[in-house]
């Protein structure tokens, strides 16, 4: 479930209320089976194994489909055909296995712009900051 919600950016909700987090959370999961039924088709239509199919490409070419879809807006038979060249692509988007490989958990950037706390506290010394005014003693 971690790894879904990295890849679908849903680690934090952008919201105030309880009911949108809920709207918010039902929306990722409708957004999470669209594209495992994507996956499903891409399967089925080429006989791979579900699990050799890589959810982040699929994510990825679908999302840089949705353009290519709205062009064929009110023609069915071109839209069909744009449809099934997706799912052969997203066929395409296999899983490479790499047993040696490790994949750690890092965050590239801070959430907050407070600095790290990598001294103990009495040994800290928080660096001035533009804007903030310091104080003199």
């Amino acid at each position: 479930l971690r790894d879904v919600k990295t890849t679908l950016r849903m680690e934090r909700f952008a919201v105030r209320t309880p009911a949108m987090a809920h709207k918010t959370l039902w929306m990722m999961m409708i957004g999470y089976n669209l594209i495992r039924c994507l996956m499903q088709q891409a399967a089925i239509s080429t006989n791979h194994p579900l699990g050799e199919l890589s959810f982040k490409g699929i994510l990825d070419h679908a999302t840089a489909s949705l353009g290519t879809l709205l062009s064929y807006r009110g023609k069915p038979r071109q839209l069909d055909r744009c449809r099934e060249s997706i799912i052969e692509i997203c066929a395409t988007k296999t899983l490479t296995i790499r047993p040696l490989r490790l994949e750690p958990r890092a965050v590239k950037q801070r959430p907050k712009s407070y600095q790290y706390l990598t001294k103990r506290r009495h040994e800290f010394e928080e660096t001035p900051h533009r804007g903030r005014p310091t104080t003199a003693a």
